[in-house]
This record gives structure tokens, C-alpha cells and sequence, in this order.
């Protein structure tokens, strides 16, 4: 999988280069403003919002319901189809064909499940800032039941203060005048 995304980049330059060859370097380069086009209205059109609430999901250690998982897959195509090149964009394509994109939320739901369950996801649990990784949206404060979250403001004092050059001292050049 790893090897797959590596080599994409050099993927997307020789099937844009072919395509080119055959269709011309203008019509290429309209195909792919198009699809970058295209990939800014699904991504409005889907929300943002979207992209929140799943993220919140995750935090409390759920997997966002079927109907948001299907929203966030397509929202995924409308990146894709943001990435410039057609291979991305053929993937953008089947993320937004309900047959296949039911599917992959299918088997990616299945295989999230199996890793929460083995513990190799861990979800952020104190929301942003808290710090510290937790499994299934744990807080990271409960586990110190002594530490306490001091949110109030400080305030530091930046007022200056005058040095004086005493007699005693050497008069070496390096003490600041003022």
C-alpha cells in the first residue's frame, strides 16, 4: 500500500503526459481544472461540517453512522478529485458511485472495527489542547486524578529595569550603557 502511494505522483505525470500526447496539452490542462473544479463544489456541497462531526465520532471512540461515513467517503472524492491527475481522479469517480463507495464504507467500517479492537487506533480524547492520546475517547486528566486544568490567564511582568555600572566593576565593554 505504502509502495502505491509513492509511486502515485510518477503514476499521475505519465498518464497526464500520455493523455496529452493524445488529446493535446490545453484540453489536458482544461480536463484537470475541470476536475479541480468539480472536486470544490462536491466538497461545499458535502459541508465541511461533516468532516467535524466525524472527527468527533472518532474522538469519543465511535465510528462515524452510516450515513455520515458515506458522506465523509464522498467528501474524500472531492479531494481527490482536487489532487491534480486522473488516476486520483478515477478513484474520486468509484467514491462517488454508490455501488462502490457503499462498498469501500463497508469494508473500511469492518476493518476500523477490527483495529480499535486490537488496539492499534487510538482516538484524541480531551478535545483540542488537552494533550495526550487515549484509547476510546478516554480524557487524559481522568487517569491523574490529582491533576487539575488551570485555564485561568497569566500574566507576566515585562516591565524593564534600569542597570547601573557600579565603580567596582570592569569596564570591559561588554555590560549593556543603559
Amino acid at each position: 500500500m505504502i509502495l502505491l502511494i509513492l509511486l502515485l505522483p510518477f503514476l499521475e505525470v505519465y498518464v497526464i503526459y500520455q493523455t496529452g500526447l493524445r488529446i493535446g496539452a490545453l484540453n489536458t490542462l482544461g480536463f484537470l481544472i475541470l476536475n479541480s473544479f468539480l472536486g470544490l463544489s462536491i466538497i461545499k456541497s458535502q459541508g465541511l461540517a461533516l468532516v467535524r462531526q466525524s472527527q468527533e465520532a472518532f474522538a469519543r471512540g465511535e465510528i462515524p453512522k452510516d450515513k455520515s461515513f458515506i458522506r465523509l467517503l464522498t467528501i474524500i472524492a472531492g479531494f481527490l478529485f482536487l489532487i491534480p491527475g486522473f488516476v486520483t481522479d478515477v478513484i474520486g469517480f468509484l467514491l462517488l458511485l454508490p455501488g462502490t463507495r457503499h462498498l469501500i464504507a463497508f469494508v473500511a467500517q469492518k476493518w476500523i472495527k477490527r483495529q480499535i479492537e486490537k488496539g492499534r487506533i487510538r482516538f484524541f480524547g480531551g478535545g483540542a489542547g488537552a494533550g495526550g492520546f487515549s484509547t476510546f475517547g478516554q480524557d487524559p486528566f481522568t487517569r491523574y486524578p490529582n491533576h487539575e486544568r488551570d485555564v485561568s490567564p497569566q500574566v507576566i511582568d515585562v516591565t524593564p529595569i534600569k542597570v547601573t555600572k557600579t565603580n567596582n566593576e570592569p569596564d570591559d565593554g561588554s555590560s549593556d550603557p543603559s
